[in-house]
């Protein structure tokens, strides 16, 4: 047997490396301007969603399924992402006093295998895209 990535997780890497290195630099451009952090996040963090539903839909996973059962648990599990961007931002700012700069970039790498693990298990199944196996959802071929 084969043990190698597979193309949906190397495509949803790429998508992760893109959106989130620029939400990082607009991250880190705008709170060095002044912005608060939390505030930045708060507006970011839509926008990042949005541009990862399209791409990681349409060109990581090709998913062809239902869209807006696929879309309803996509937001669901961003929304739990939120929560826990905030959750992990605030304690690790405030009770650990973590730089801000610091805390985003763990959080970031936090919520990416989390939201990886959400997409695999819960928004993309085998069962509702049916254009593709189960072994091709995960990352190991």
């Amino acid at each position: 047997m084969k043990l190698g990535l597979s193309l949906p997780f190397l495509k949803y890497v790429i998508v992760g490396i893109g959106h989130n290195g620029l939400g990082y630099l607009a991250y880190l451009t705008l709170t060095s301007a002044g912005a608060p952090p939390l505030g930045v996040v708060a507006v970011l963090y839509p926008l990042g969603v949005s541009i990862s539903f399209w791409l990681n839909k349409t060109w990581s996973f090709n998913h062809k399924g239902d869209n807006l059962g696929t879309l309803m648990r996509f937001l669901a599990s961003h929304l739990a992402a939120y929560c826990l961007q905030i959750i992990l931002l605030a304690v690790m700012i405030e009770v650990f006093v973590l730089p801000h700069q610091l805390a985003q970039l763990l959080v970031i790498l936090t919520l990416a295998v989390f939201l990886y693990l959400m997409f695999k298990y819960y928004v993309i199944t085998p069962t509702n895209a049916p254009n593709r196996k189960a072994s091709s959802i995960g990352p190991f071929e």
